[in-house]
């Protein structure tokens, strides 16, 4: 538990450097708004190739065509506007190629949203959507070593609740919305090489036309994950202060079943990935896989080195005596 006054000394410079931040009204997001007004992110390569096939139904094939501003997946916030940075709506909108089996307005498979806080590459926590018969959006810590396309496992869940669909009637209690694509954005064009609403013509079922699935989960509910695994020493206990300025890298899969991760990867072509590559962010010298987003907030916005994030573990290290003074 960290100290009482380096929390307090800590907390003020928080707020010193969150002051200096630009902010920009911004509409409020919900579960059938359109795209616009969510934030594309970038994968470290496509967004997600319409042709790699990866997965077996066209419910978990993610597509993308980020040529045209049509990504595989987007981020959107709402803050509360309590003056907290630990509580808003954090929505979470991936592009897929239809719906498997009769129309339902359910998509079957498993969705991840894989999310690494402390930017070593390695996944730390996922957002799940999935479930038969009772859909759940659950938060899971990732397995040890969960740095690869091959290599990502899921551990203990954390935190749990049903999926509540979207009607059009109850947008203050849905978590999850699963659409047709056209239905959201209406009014899209191509160049005439493409359909804008069936971007792999379907896959493997012809004139299914592309869905989205957008869902949220109440942000305080992922701090209280995280601020509970820093004060038990899971994660390094600067994670303790974790809220909306800290910076993440985040990935989209998808899979069959809620056992392991078996489907496809957002920005990773698997015909030409070996699946044991680390994964990397768009600015590595080193290469990588790719798949997992640069360093961004829960707006989805680029969060440089510089910014606040990093000034905090500066200070951090430098009230580390001060703080072993109290144990």
């Amino acid at each position: 538990m960290l100290p009482q006054s380096f929390r307090l000394r800590l907390l003020i410079l928080k707020s010193v450097c969150f002051c200096v931040l630009v902010f920009n009204a911004e509409a409020v997001i919900s579960l059938d708004a359109s795209t616009a007004y969510f934030t594309a992110l970038g994968l470290g390569g496509p967004s997600d190739p319409v042709a790699d096939n990866q997965a077996n139904r066209v419910d978990i094939e993610l597509v993308g065509r980020p040529e045209n501003g049509l990504e595989a997946f987007y981020v959107g916030f709402n803050d509360f506007g309590t003056g907290s940075n630990t509580d808003g709506d954090w929505f979470f909108r991936t592009r897929l190629s239809g719906e498997n089996g009769s129309p339902d307005g359910e998509a079957n498979g498993f969705f991840y949203v894989g999310i690494d806080i402390t930017g070593d590459g390695s996944l730390d926590y996922l957002i799940e959507h999935g479930g038969s018969p009772t859909q759940q959006i659950s938060i899971l810590r990732a397995g040890e070593g969960s740095n690869s396309p091959g290599s990502i496992t899921l551990g203990e869940t954390l935190f749990t609740e049903d999926v509540v669909k979207f009607d059009g009637s109850n947008a203050t209690t849905a978590n999850s919305y699963f659409e047709t694509v056209q239905s959201i954005d209406a009014g899209l064009t191509g160049d005439g090489t493409f359909d804008p609403y069936d971007l792999d013509g379907g896959g493997n079922k012809q004139g299914d036309l592309d869905r989205f699935l957008t869902f949220k989960v109440d942000f305080q509910d992922f701090v209280d994950v995280v601020r509970a695994d820093a004060e038990n020493g899971i994660i390094d206990d600067r994670y303790e202060l974790f809220d909306e300025t800290f910076a993440m890298q985040m990935l989209i899969v998808t899979s069959q079943n809620g056992n392991n991760i078996n489907s496809d990867f957002g920005g990773i072509n698997d015909n030409e990935v070996d699946p044991n590559t680390p994964f990397h962010n768009p600015g590595d010298p080193n290469g990588g896989s790719g798949g997992l987003s640069g360093g961004v907030d829960v707006h989805g916005n680029p969060v440089p080195e510089s910014a606040s994030f990093a000034l905090l573990l500066g200070v951090f290290a430098l009230f580390r005596v001060s703080r072993r003074t109290y144990r």
